[in-house]
């Protein structure tokens, strides 16, 4: 789950207002705001280069840079333009003076506000140095640990024909024979072979009787699972995998960057309401319902 601190850092939401006018820092030598040229015109409407900029700028990453042609570059000012076409019929018949829109709108400002004051708090504060990666993983090599099995079933919907099976099994009959024969499930016609089973891959009933079995060729009793029921065959015993930590780095680096977003945005929301005097009307709320 995402913490507090990372939705409100999330930069990929839509822009609600347009920045008419660029720092020149952004585009040194480029444009100014003193400088301003149009990339479209209408109906007494302009795009400037700026805002048209500064759009292209906010776009997701991939978006923004499948855009090089000049017909992606006239398609995504066709698109602004379509936006401001919109927006101007919406304004005319007073839409963004409604009420529950309005209320949107204050709601959208307030989270971006937000968004730009928590990105310049964490900056700098919530970054995870190699040293803290190894640690965690390390200190929990067992997440990252795998048992690994190989394994063969047979599928039947009805427990008499599995217990049939189960018989010819007992009385010598070849397992991957008897699989093609009557299993339903989909890897019968490869004589039941489910290749490596990872723990925690399966569901908790299957996976319990399957890593029971001890020995390659050993048999289960007959299993109920919400397919049918099943007769499992080890085919190689556990092995066991650790993941290096080449590949597990930017897993760990994610988590540990939630949680110290989390932990800072919590202790910084607690010292901003150290600050004032908090009173909720519990009476108020009650009789709401």
């Amino acid at each position: 789950m995402i913490s507090l601190g990372r939705l409100f850092m999330d930069r990929r939401l839509p822009a609600p207002f347009m920045v008419l006018c660029l720092s020149a820092g952004l585009f040194i030598g480029l444009l100014g705001c003193s400088r301003k040229k149009d990339v479209a015109r209408f109906n007494g409407g302009t795009i400037t280069l700026e805002e048209y900029l500064w759009e292209k700028e906010n776009l997701p990453y991939h978006t923004r840079e499948s855009i090089k042609t000049i017909e992606d570059k006239k398609e995504f000012v066709n698109r602004l333009i379509t936006q401001r076409l919109l927006v101007g019929e919406a304004m005319k018949r007073g839409i963004h003076n409604e009420d529950t829109v309005r209320y949107k709108i204050e709601s959208y400002k307030r989270n971006l506000i937000i968004n730009e004051l928590l990105r310049r708090e964490f900056e700098g504060r919530t970054m995870v140095t190699e040293e803290e990666v190894k640690k965690y993983y390390e200190e929990n090599i067992g997440q990252f640990t795998k048992e690994v099995v190989e394994a063969s079933h047979i599928l039947v919907k009805k427990r008499e024909d599995a217990e049939m099976i189960k018989s010819l099994l007992d009385q010598g009959e070849k397992f991957p024979e008897l699989a093609i024969r009557f299993s339903v499930g989909p890897s019968a016609k490869s004589g039941g072979s489910l290749g490596e089973i990872t723990r925690g891959q399966m569901m908790s009933d299957f996976e319990k009787a399957l890593f029971a079995l001890q020995e390659p060729g050993e048999i289960s009793q007959i299993i109920e699972t919400d397919f049918g029921f099943h007769i499992i065959r080890l085919d190689k015993s556990k092995v066991v995998r650790v993941q290096p930590l080449s590949e597990v780095s930017g897993k760990i680096r994610a988590l540990l960057t939630d949680k110290k977003e989390k932990e800072f945005f919590e202790n910084y929301v607690e010292d901003l309401k150290k600050k004032m005097d908090i009173e909720i009307d519990e009476e108020v709320l009650n009789e709401m319902g």
